[in-house]
């Protein structure tokens, strides 16, 4: 009789727990229809209806919709500094007028008008009700309004071409592609934002930071968002897929003796609470980065003008490819030169400019054992998650499973979206969304999951050997070794220099740069001994740089991160924000290691120095 009686309460329980299930996946899919069914509507009534006399109809109109949960936890210390759960609806529309071959996109002006600010009008929040009338009204206005915007964009770019010489080939160029209709829909992804139990390991793990006085500021934070992302277009693509990142991120920082700024980071990216690293891995890696940052306030200033090899290992390997060819308009990613509207225009967006690797398709740009793959399906290597992958973009294309930009050192193409350049005709689907605290949908073209190899991989031992050959070769006493370099999302931002705008047209005529090494060891030749220093900065990369990699590992690791997107002029106004937590999640899987034949190394020049405390840290124990 007992038995029979757990037995009934086990099917109770799990009949309850079933019925709860279809419950809520009733609740989503009626939540799901009631969306895509106003953003299909007001698309096709705003086609056949949307007209102003004497002026261009719209030919293309897309919504995109976010639908997305964010919890956010910050602490310091071992207390709870802010934490809090958002729910939030926001939508982006996107209009054309004119055809494919010459519409309003494309143009850039410094007179309100310009493309991405006309796009820009129509990023607004949405009702959170599943109420069919408030999202078509909210739908509505946006695009009501942007119709009007874009059409005197389109009039003003009309204008603009007729008073400007164009090349044959400049003229033939379309403006947007055409793509094949895309119907897709996939199942969220849900887990459970449990906020008590994180910010108790926001506790612990930013409590660590009170057994460190020698660190002068700490912070961590904690970012979980998952979104349900619909598109539809006027050409008849409709798509609805989900979205998640869980992050955990520590910020440390300190002042060396001599009152130089030293600052270092953590930073754990996953699609789902379960990819994160165990509570032990992550307090492990908090105290060997505290660590580190004290050993960099007694290591000795880099005061040297350094020119040969340079290695880079682990992370920084990993931040080089990122940020030299995927972050900004000067690497692997496809950028179209807008239509200006005035001389002004031109002057502004040349400041941002850097080489166009577009140029040199079919050309050798990097070293020819070195092969790169866009890869933007897989989510999974070696056993490792992968954040950067997915089945269809933000503009409802369905990228390749494979993706050659770089074969044997030669580029072969770059990653693109629907806007077409010179030798990019059709989208490889990278068009990503920007994920991040904010409440504006929005997206740029980036990566997706990277894949680096080398056909001539070493051991780590042999990359050691062939960078002290290489200093002993040329004469030096001792080589660079670079293992760690800031993240450009890390949220450590750095006094902002007046003169950054022009320090940053500087900087792009003599080619990318990285963020500030954190990291950075003279290997000396004689006995291979490492010695830490500081006050480092790394110059410029050109292609001629890129050319002479000396070696890569025949190991590969695994890097999620996110990175910010510089497509499009509005990428120019990065610069102001520095430190910016939104970007695109994207996977980077490269050699564990790798030997540049030939950099610049030098002392940091600082713009200013703050002072050291007058009195000691509560922290120090008496």
């Amino acid at each position: 009789m007992k038995n029979k009686n757990i037995i009934i309460s086990l099917i109770l329980i799990f009949s309850f727990l079933a019925i709860s299930a279809l419950s809520l996946f009733a609740q989503n899919q009626a939540t799901r229809d009631i969306i895509q069914g106003a953003m299909r509507d007001e698309i096709k009534r705003n086609i056949d209806k949307l007209r102003l006399e004497n002026l261009q109809d719209p030919f293309f109109i897309s919504y995109t919709i976010h639908d997305a949960r964010t919890m956010e936890i910050t602490a310091s210390l071992g207390s709870i500094i802010n934490s809090n759960k958002n729910h939030y609806r926001n939508h982006h529309v996107r209009l054309m007028v004119g055809d494919y071959n010459l519409n309003d996109e494309n143009y850039f002006d410094l007179t309100g008008g310009g493309y991405r600010q006309t796009m820009l009008r129509g990023a607004d929040r949405l009702p959170l009700e599943d109420n069919y009338s408030g999202i078509r009204r909210a739908l509505w206005i946006a695009t009501d309004n942007l119709y009007k915007s874009a059409t005197e964009s389109f009039e003003r770019k009309k204008a603009a071409l007729e008073q400007q010489t164009l090349s044959e080939e400049d003229k033939a160029l379309a403006d947007f592609s055409k793509t094949e209709v895309v119907k897709q829909k996939s199942p969220p992804i849900e887990f459970d934002m449990d906020q008590e139990k994180w910010e108790k390991i926001a506790r612990e793990l930013s409590g660590i930071f009170t057994d460190y006085s020698d660190i002068y500021s700490s912070q961590l934070r904690i970012f979980f968002y998952q979104s349900d992302i619909f598109f539809t277009n006027s050409e008849g693509t409709e798509t609805n897929k989900p979205l998640s990142l869980v992050a955990v991120q520590i910020n440390a920082s300190t002042q060396a003796e001599d009152g130089e700024p030293l600052k270092d980071h953590v930073i754990y990216y996953g699609a789902m609470p379960g990819d994160l690293p165990p509570l032990k891995s992550m307090k492990d890696e908090i105290i060997e980065t505290v660590k580190s940052l004290i050993a960099l306030k007694s290591a000795p200033v880099f005061e040297d003008s350094y020119t040969g090899p340079v290695m880079f290992s682990n992370q920084a390997t990993a931040e080089f490819f990122a940020q030299r060819l995927f972050s900004g308009s000067s690497g692997l990613i496809s950028s179209r030169k807008p239509v200006v509207g005035d001389p002004r225009a031109a002057s502004f967006l040349n400041r941002g400019g850097g080489e166009q690797l577009e140029d040199r398709i079919d050309t050798r740009i990097i070293s020819r054992d070195i092969t790169i793959k866009a890869l933007p399906t897989m989510d999974n290597f070696s056993g490792e998650k992968l954040i950067g992958g997915y089945q269809v973009d933000e503009e409802g294309v369905k990228p390749p499973e494979e993706v050659v930009l770089v074969e044997r050192g030669v580029l072969k193409t770059l990653l693109s979206n629907r806007i077409l350049t010179k030798k990019i005709s059709q989208s490889n689907g990278h068009e990503r969304p920007l994920v991040g605290a904010g409440t504006v949908s929005s997206s740029g073209l980036g990566p997706s999951v990277i894949n680096v190899t080398s056909s001539n991989g070493m051991t780590e031992t042999e990359l050691k050997q062939e960078l002290i050959q290489l200093a002993k070769d040329e004469g030096l006493e001792y080589a660079i070794l670079v293992k760690k370099i800031k993240s450009p999302i890390s949220g450590q931002v750095r006094r902002l220099d007046p003169m950054a705008f022009l320090t940053m047209s500087r900087r792009s005529q003599q080619g990318p740069s990285f963020t500030e090494p954190i990291l950075v060891y003279r290997v000396f030749v004689k006995d291979g001994r490492e010695e830490l220093v500081r006050s480092v900065k790394l110059g410029s990369l050109s292609i001629s740089t890129l050319r002479r990699i000396s070696g890569a590992s025949e190991k590969q690791v695994v890097y999620n991160t996110v990175v910010p997107t510089a497509s499009g002029p509005m990428g120019l106004f990065s610069f102001a924000s520095p430190g910016s937590n939104r970007g695109i999640a994207a996977s980077f899987i490269v050699p564990k290691s790798l030997i540049l034949e030939e950099l610049e190394v030098e002392n940091t020049k600082r713009d200013y120095t703050p002072k050291l405390p007058v009195v000691a840290s509560p922290l120090v124990k008496k």
